[in-house]
């Protein structure tokens, strides 16, 4: 429930949704299904080893190790601007979602293996994996609510036993370069390798297991490419639906371009990063738009749950202002400082705290990346203007 009207909502009869920012501090916690095969930070329930294992990856997702292989993010980008180029000639509507979604896989398997799934270069959805993951995301939506229950469906042994794992393609590639590289790493090239040297770093000192090295890698591709994805496609939405907000974008990057600040054919994270305008779309689609959309569940010690929702607390008016069930980027253009510290404050779509996601900065890099080089070169509109639907509103 979202207009400023409440700041406790009972949902069931164990639940209460708040949407009050001082609650977001000592109230967050994940909810999470833990996976036995291949634990990874996201499964992990207990605070402590959470922490642990979150800082065992902390090298993988720094910003300067991620920028690494930045030149391979680059060729993706361009391979995806050919194909566009290409589609556009047909004079068809071009699925903007799907390619973008094949963008997203591509990207993080260079940047997590240094090797492509291949997405692009087939033009199509291998092995489903993308219809698996749209698929997937429901599942975990309710199954989040129903632990119990995901034990006798995919969290059954015997699903991994069998080899019948929905991303089963996604695990294989993962294991495959895991054991490709099981005695010849190099803590340059990509992720993986970030991990495999602090692997053999601290060997035996409270370091990563092999195993939780795969596990890491596939929780970075599976929740990587949803939550670009999610960012990447609402901002496109946003500008498609706010035409004025798309002309500012389409001034700023072509005067960029002009002026001889962007690179080609792909433009690099440093010199996206430093569009004004850009920047102010992006964190406006990930405050209307945020890649947790749904409320995250701490059991307080009365074993009722409370939960602050993300969703709800990105349209607090106090925070964002009156206008906050709107799209307008000018409010992270305008305003006191104290202001917009307060929204940079409680902007918090890829969560908060020591559950914050670790790999935030792929989403940046991608989504800035591939935003102000389509925008240079492609004009986008959209094929049904007057059609408003969303699964999760």
């Amino acid at each position: 429930m979202t207009g400023g009207k409440w700041t406790f909502v009972r949902i069931s009869h164990k639940e209460v949704s708040i949407d009050e920012p001082a609650a977001i501090s000592p109230w967050y916690e994940i909810f999470s299904l833990p996976d036995s095969s291949y634990p990874n930070q996201m499964s992990e329930c207990d605070h402590i080893r959470h922490m642990h294992k979150t800082k065992n990856l902390s090298g993988g997702f720094t910003l300067t190790n991620l920028l690494r292989p930045e030149a391979r993010i680059d060729s993706c980008i361009s391979l995806l601007c050919s194909r566009l180029a290409t589609l556009s000639t047909t004079q068809r509507t071009i699925p903007l979602y799907k390619w973008l979604h094949y963008l997203g896989f591509d990207v993080l398997g260079e940047m997590t293996f240094s090797e492509s799934f291949g997405f692009l270069q087939e033009g199509r959805d291998i092995r489903h994996a993308i219809r698996i993951t749209d698929e997937l995301a429901t599942y975990v939506a309710v199954m989040g609510y129903l632990p119990w229950v995901h034990k006798f469906l995919l969290g059954n042994p015997i699903i991994g036993l069998l080899g019948l794992r929905p991303n089963q393609h996604i695990l294989d590639t993962a294991v495959s370069v895991q054991e490709a590289r099981r005695e010849k790493w190099d803590a340059r090239l990509n992720i993986l390798e970030q991990w495999n040297w602090r692997y053999h770093a601290v060997k035996g000192k409270g370091g990563m297991e092999k195993r939780e090295i795969v596990g890491a890698a596939l929780a970075n591709i599976g929740a990587g490419v949803g939550a670009v994805n999610t960012v990447m496609q609402g901002l496109f939405y946003f500008l498609i639906r706010n035409k004025e907000w798309m002309e500012k974008v389409r001034e700023e990057v072509d005067q960029a371009h002009r002026e001889g600040r962007l690179s080609w054919p792909a433009v690099q994270y440093r010199e996206a990063v430093g569009l004004r305008v850009v920047d102010a779309c992006y964190k406006e689609t990930l405050r209307l738009f945020p890649t947790i959309a749904f409320a995250l569940l701490p059991i307080v010690p009365t074993k009722t749950t409370v939960s602050v929702n993300f969703w709800t607390l990105h349209r607090n008016t106090s925070i964002f202002g009156a206008d906050a069930e709107s799209y307008n980027p000018a409010s992270w253009l305008t305003g006191t400082p104290e202001t917009l510290r307060n929204r940079e404050k409680f902007l918090m779509p890829f969560g908060v705290g020591y559950n914050s996601c670790p790999g935030q900065n792929v989403a940046v890099i991608e989504v800035l990346k591939t935003v102000v080089t389509l925008l240079r070169r492609f004009e986008f509109d959209q094929r049904e203007p007057e059609k408003k639907e969303n699964q999760w509103k």
